[in-house]
């Protein structure tokens, strides 16, 4: 794929280049080019996307749910992911074409950061949990598109001895931050394992070995419900194939060993330092960066982002309670410059984009947001 480097676009892409060139060449007005894509691409592909997530958490939810107003709340929150997904889409086209029409040229930064920041707006749309869900998969996404650029463009090296030296110290911070800080500052977050107060946990061996096997399935599960969702079609073609496939995957068993040995190390050392150290408001930072070494098992970019994200949260949220920052909206701020970054990382540098991100654009829009790029690429950059 195409790298679209600064030097580059400048070089290749004319003044006189329009919107009308690189989003909607096959009709000349903004508005009735931007109303088609939302009601023949963003409308049906948002459905599409958005469907199975709805369905999901109401399997997951399905002991809370009121089934009183079951199909009414159902449909209001698929309306809302509806209106999320398309002002989203909408928003999107809408700066491109607003930008090149007040500006004398297209400029490579605001012709797609600036509409992937105006396009997170949208998420104002959305469910309060599913826009906190969001804000936090996006979050995850920057980071790992920050690592993926970091060694793609050799800012510095991979070695799988770094990132785990780098996942040892967030693991450290986040640790730290659990254990030391006041739970109303711990904000709803995604990581698999809030630690307990040391002088709160009974230690025994049965206690220790419980805690560490009931990881270790945690994280064996949560691998193995990945490779269901990548690849589901087995599941029906070849149902024995697919749980051989599944039950014996080496990668389950290497993720459930990760979790398992985390939280068996982080245990131990915690309660060693408790019981023969005075070092009491630093044991969890210790019992955190020794943990850390099981994620050198199989370094995993899933584990690392969610950990950063985690320690960024709860510094976020301990910002939020100072009184002059208190009306900040900093979920939605947070989202949008997020998607500002992903949005202007596909189109210039698709090979280092989060997965995720790029199949989100490609079904939510059927594609419509991807032949910016090609537009770019086939046209301009031969």
């Amino acid at each position: 794929m195409v790298i679209i480097s600064k030097p580059l676009f400048y070089e290749k892409l004319e003044p006189t280049i329009k919107c009308r060139d690189l989003v909607h060449p096959d009709i000349s007005s903004c508005t009735k080019a931007n109303l088609k894509l939302c009601l023949e691409a963003f409308l049906p592909g948002v459905f599409y996307f958005y469907l199975p997530i709805h369905l999901l958490q109401v399997i997951l939810d399905y002991k809370k749910i009121n089934r009183k107003n079951f199909l009414k709340n159902l449909l209001k929150n698929i309306l809302r992911s509806e209106s999320f997904g398309v002002t989203f889409g909408g928003l999107a086209i809408a700066t491109i074409c607003l930008h090149s029409h007040l500006s004398e040229r297209l400029r490579y930064y605001t012709l797609l950061l600036l509409p992937g920041i105006v396009a997170g707006i949208s998420i104002r749309w959305e469910h309060p949990r599913n826009r906190q869900l969001n804000t936090i998969l996006w979050a995850s996404l920057v980071v790992e598109a920050l690592f993926k650029n970091a060694y793609y463009f050799k800012i510095f090296t991979y070695s799988p001895i770094k990132e785990t030296l780098i996942f040892m110290l967030v693991s450290s911070s986040l640790m730290h931050l659990f254990i030391n800080r006041d739970k109303k500052q711990i904000p709803f977050n995604l990581w698999f394992y809030k630690p307990s107060d040391p002088k709160k946990y009974k230690f025994t061996l049965y206690n220790y070995f419980r805690e560490i096997s009931k990881y270790f399935g945690f994280g064996y599960g949560l691998n193995s419900i990945r490779c269901v969702l990548k690849d589901a079609k087995m599941m029906f073609k070849s149902p024995l194939q697919f749980i051989r496939k599944t039950a014996f995957n080496r990668s389950n068993l290497k993720f459930g060993i990760i979790i398992g040995l985390y939280v068996g190390l982080f245990r131990g050392v915690s309660v060693l330092l408790q019981k023969y150290s005075n070092l009491e408001k630093a044991n969890a930072a210790i019992a955190g960066l020794v943990a850390g070494i099981s994620y050198y098992i199989e370094p995993n970019m899933t584990i690392l982002t969610t950990a950063v994200v985690t320690v960024l949260q709860i510094l976020c949220k301990q910002i939020s309670t100072i009184p002059e920052f208190r009306k900040i909206p900093f979920t939605e701020l947070v989202f949008m410059f997020c998607n500002g970054i992903l949005f202007f990382n596909r189109i210039v540098a698709p090979v280092t984009c989060p997965k995720y991100y790029t199949n989100m654009l490609q079904i939510t829009a059927n594609g419509e947001l991807e032949k910016i790029y090609i537009r770019l690429v086939n046209k301009y950059l031969p």
